[in-house]
């Protein structure tokens, strides 16, 4: 009886120290998921180095650099000039909050999926040519 009594304690034991060893570990995944805004700035100066550069026309999905960078800031004054005629909420909320609508872009020079979005709704395309890049300004 004593030695059934020692068994339960030390079983118990070895699983109270199991379960609290998953906890840790699942408490130290969560924290590492939650520190996503300082991955995407890790990332962003990752991909904002100028060996990456690529704004090559046509910008596309992809291009990096100081083209797109321009590209951005005039999409983004075209997007206040025209905002009521606009009203674009896009499908990757890069920038923006879930359920937010995007009133500009992010001027980070990487032309991603919000930028492609705001090119194909204004354009009709989903890269920007050099002919259509001289309309706006971008050279």
């Amino acid at each position: 009886m004593k030695r059934s009594r020692v068994l339960i304690i030390t079983v118990s034991a070895i699983i109270i120290v199991v379960a609290t060893i998953v906890v840790i570990m699942f408490n130290r995944h969560r924290r590492r998921q939650m520190t996503t805004e300082e991955e995407s700035t890790r990332l962003l100066r990752m991909w904002n180095r100028p060996d990456l550069t690529n704004d090559d026309f046509p910008l596309r999905l992809g291009s990096r650099g100081n083209r797109v960078r321009v590209l951005q800031q005039q999409m983004n004054a075209m997007l206040n000039d025209a905002w009521e005629l606009f009203r674009h909420t896009p499908k990757h909320q890069y920038g923006a909050q879930w359920g937010e609508e995007l009133r500009e872009l992010v001027v980070d020079g990487m032309f991603g999926r919000n930028t492609e979005e705001v090119v194909r709704a204004w354009f009709g395309t989903n890269e920007l040519s050099e002919e259509q890049g001289a309309r706006i300004g971008v050279r």
